[in-house]
């Protein structure tokens, strides 16, 4: 591997640093990413919270690292001289810049690109956390309502009132002729 990155890629110390570091941080990710599935899928919540926290360390240590990787690709003046062997004619020179230029712009692009997606994904997990902490207060609130005894409410009694009406009879055939008022 490191043969591969230094006669393939052309890159200096420092370069082959940042990438080892980067290739460990994602490989932290992947296995974070179990974490977090799993705790999405069983909804555990402190499983998601630890996911959330670790996903936004692994953001810090991404622009980190990221940052020193850019850093070191305008840095290193040798990568340009090691393009093309010295028998290279100036065209195979400057053509060997030329990719260099554009394959440093490509890998600025990409890794804002990258961090833009990490930025987003880690502020939706946090979302969830605190989505997952009103399900869980909502689901103890009503479990101590139903636990609570029911208190019920007061039965009044009232006395019928008494008034100076007769009962109301619908009964046509009765002795009383006026059927609303009292004999």
């Amino acid at each position: 591997m490191d043969d591969f990155l230094s006669d393939r890629l052309h890159l200096s110390n420092d370069g082959r640093i940042a990438i080892y570091v980067m290739a460990v941080v994602w490989s932290l990710t992947t296995i974070l990413s179990l974490f977090g599935f799993l705790g999405v899928l069983f909804k555990w919540r402190r499983c998601v919270t630890a996911f959330s926290a670790l996903t936004w360390l692994q953001m810090i240590a991404s622009l980190g690292t990221g940052s020193y990787f850019i850093y070191t690709l305008f840095h290193n003046k040798e990568d340009a001289n090691k393009c093309a062997n010295d028998t290279a004619s100036d065209l195979e020179h400057e053509t060997c810049r030329s990719v260099i230029k554009v394959s440093k712009v490509f890998v600025i692009v990409l890794y804002i690109v990258i961090w833009i997606i990490m930025i987003w994904a880690a502020s939706i997990v946090s979302d969830y956390v605190g989505q997952l902490r009103e399900e869980e207060s909502a689901v103890s609130e009503y479990e101590t309502r139903v636990q609570m005894p029911q208190q019920q409410a007061p039965i009044l009694v009232v006395e019928q009132m008494p008034t100076t009406y007769a009962p109301y009879t619908s009964d046509p055939a009765s002795k009383n002729d006026k059927p609303y008022y009292a004999v």
